[in-house]
């Protein structure tokens, strides 16, 4: 799949530890599960990788997501 940067920094940001520099927007949550690379609930805040998203973040990082899965 291809992503952006934007995009691919984002996805790796929500598949690993929290830091205040890793933080993604809600306009980017969209774009990501527009994407269909997680399940977003903006009502809630909820965000989980759907499969292929757990797949691409592999792919990029070379590791299974350890967040939000």
């Amino acid at each position: 799949m291809r992503l952006t940067a934007k995009q691919r920094d984002a996805m790796v940001w929500l598949g690993e530890p929290a830091t205040p520099e890793t933080f993604v927007t809600d306009t980017m949550l969209r774009e990501l599960a527009s994407l269909g690379i997680v399940d977003y609930d903006p009502a809630t805040g909820s965000v989980k990788f759907t499969e292929t998203g757990k797949r691409t973040f592999r792919d990029t990082v070379g590791h299974w997501p350890e967040r939000n899965v």
